[in-house]
């Protein structure tokens, strides 16, 4: 690359190029307008992945690149091409397959039923583990991931059903982990690790490797108090425990987002995923038999009819006599 481009780069990573954006906030010309030149009502900042002019052009281009590098680097690792090539000299294959994989690109899966999401950018196939791996590849920005996150999952939903009655193999829909949950899993990792490893530290007998991890910990956590090997694990544990309460708690509001996206864009896909449908299918249901449906309602039509016996009907009879024999008089 050369020092030029580099620098142009650095300067637009930076946002010190005078674009729109940076005349009226940063050198505060609140007379220059910062919305999109190619008519858009959004900021000018959303033409690196929102806005609609690029969409089938350079958006589309981008797409397509990433897509080729991911697949020609699945296809490596799953040992069905031999050698790699630079990304702008690869060309994808509708199918490739081996004994253990089948790859394929940009393919159309056809279905019993009509689908209108049936084209993922790769689909993968484990035969041996009797898998289906469906991978579809964007690139939003920043403050749109978990939306294109959510969206994703619940355009390929009823595909999956789909794909798993037929083909009779288990699907999974390859996504983009939210930043939270990489960064909670690190922890939980992490606080696992010290746990076990203070764990060991505290018998009497353990290794010098231990014994070096253990010393690293306690320091680490070691204040004016000077707290013992049981208070750190006590305190590691809470900490554990906290962290656990909150990815729970994330992942039930992402959640209820996916299941809110899916319930507008196809309600039936909705219904499978939350198990109503298939509630419905699997329960057991007995039917009563001719005597019975018989013997229920002849104790009900059988009964002599008492109702002109009643307390309230005669008071009723006598009540509308009465004012017939006061209409009659006058």
């Amino acid at each position: 690359m050369f020092p030029e481009t580099e620098g142009f780069l650095v300067a637009i990573q930076d946002q010190v190029i005078p674009t729109n954006n940076y005349k009226r906030f940063i050198l505060k010309n609140l007379q220059q307008s910062d919305k999109c030149r190619y008519g858009c009502q959004d900021s000018e900042t959303h033409v690196t992945g929102g806005c609609q002019a690029f969409a089938p052009t350079d958006y589309k281009e981008r797409h397509d690149i990433a897509a080729k590098i991911i697949h020609q680097e699945l296809a490596y690792k799953l040992k069905l091409t031999e050698c790699k090539l630079q990304y702008y000299k690869y060309t994808p294959q509708c199918v490739l397959e081996n004994d253990k994989y089948k790859l394929y690109w940009d393919r159309t899966v056809l279905t019993d039923q009509y689908i209108k999401q049936n084209r993922p950018d790769i689909i993968i196939v484990d035969k041996g583990a009797q898998k289906v791996t469906l991978i579809d590849v964007a690139i939003p920005n920043s403050n749109n991931l978990t939306y294109k996150n959510n969206e994703k999952v619940a355009k390929y939903r009823e595909l999956e059903f789909q794909i798993k009655r037929q083909w009779k193999m288990n699907n999974k829909i390859i996504i983009r982990q939210p930043a939270w949950e990489r960064r909670l899993s690190k922890n939980i990792n992490n606080i696992r690790s010290d746990i076990a490893i203070l764990t060991q530290y505290q018998k009497p007998t353990y290794c010098q490797r231990v014994k070096k991890k253990g010393d690293t910990i306690m320091r680490r956590y070691t204040s004016e108090e000077n707290p013992t090997i049981v208070e750190v694990l006590d305190l590691l544990k809470q900490r554990l425990l906290a962290l656990s309460q909150r990815v729970k708690r994330y992942k039930k509001s992402s959640q209820r987002r996916k299941q809110n996206i899916l319930f507008h864009r196809n309600q039936r896909a909705f219904y499978k995923s939350v198990g109503r449908i298939r509630s419905y299918t699997t329960r057991k249901t007995s039917f009563p038999n001719t005597e019975d449906i018989r013997h229920f309602w002849s104790g009900i039509w059988s009964n002599p009819r008492e109702h002109r016996t009643a307390h309230w009907y005669q008071q009723e009879k006598a009540r509308t006599s009465i004012q017939q024999c006061v209409l009659d008089h006058n």
